[in-house]
C-alpha cells in the first residue's frame, strides 16, 4: 500500500497522529526537505510522535519514512487524471508515452503492494501439487490464460486449457471452408 494511502486510512491511529498524517498529505513534496523536529512543529506534536507515526507505517524511523516518499513521489513524477483515458490529442508523443509508462509501472507496484504473500504461497503450493490444471479464458482473458500456461510449461507443468477440449461453455467456434473447382 502506498504511504498516502496509509495515512489516509488513519487504521489506529491516535488524535495526534491523525494531525501529523494530515500536515503530510497537505504537502508531501515538502517533508522530506524538513527535519523531524521541523515537521513536528508543524503538526503541533513531539518528534517522538513521528518516530511513533514512521513506525506505524512499517518503517525504523524518520530517515526511512523520508527515503521511502522520496522514492513513491519520484514514481509519481507524471499525473494521469483518468486511466482509461491515460493521455489527449494534444499531448506530445514523449508525453504520451511518460504517461503511459507512469501508468504501468504504477499498476505493477501497487499490484506488488497489495499481494497477500501467505495466500500467493498457498495458490504456488496448491499449482505445484495439483494433478490437473484447468484453465479458462474467454475473449481478451484467453490471452493472459495462454500466456499464463506458456509460463507453467517452462517449469514443466502442463495444464489443460479447457477452450482446447471444448469445455468453456461458451459459443464453440466452427470450421468452414469453401472449395474451388
Amino acid at each position: 500500500m502506498l504511504i498516502a494511502e496509509k495515512l489516509r486510512a488513519a487504521v489506529g491511529y491516535t488524535p495526534t497522529d491523525v494531525a501529523l498524517a494530515a500536515t503530510v498529505l497537505a504537502d508531501p513534496r515538502a517533508v522530506p526537505g524538513l527535519s523531524m523536529q521541523e515537521l513536528a512543529d508543524r503538526a503541533h506534536c513531539s518528534h517522538s510522535a513521528v518516530v511513533r507515526l514512521c513506525k506505524k507505517l512499517g518503517f525504523k524511523g524518520y530517515r526511512e519514512f523520508t527515503i521511502a516518499l522520496i522514492q513513491e513521489l519520484n514514481a509519481q513524477t507524471v499525473t494521469i487524471d483518468d486511466a482509461n483515458f491515460p493521455f489527449s490529442a494534444r499531448d506530445t508523443l514523449r508525453e504520451a508515452t511518460d504517461k503511459l509508462a507512469t501508468l504501468s509501472i504504477g499498476a505493477i507496484t501497487n499490484t506488488k503492494e497489495r499481494l497477500n504473500m501467505p495466500a500467493l504461497v498457498t495458490a504456488v503450493q496448491t499449482l505445484i501439487h495439483a494433478r490437473r490444471i484447468f484453465l479458462y479464458g474467454h475473449g481478451d482473458s484467453s490471452l493472459l490464460v495462454q500466456e499464463f500456461a506458456n509460463k507453467l510449461n517452462k517449469i514443466d507443468i502442463y495444464p489443460i486449457l479447457a477452450d482446447q477440449l471444448g469445455e468453456s461453455g461458451g459459443i464453440q467456434p466452427t470450421l468452414r471452408w469453401t472449395t474451388v473447382s
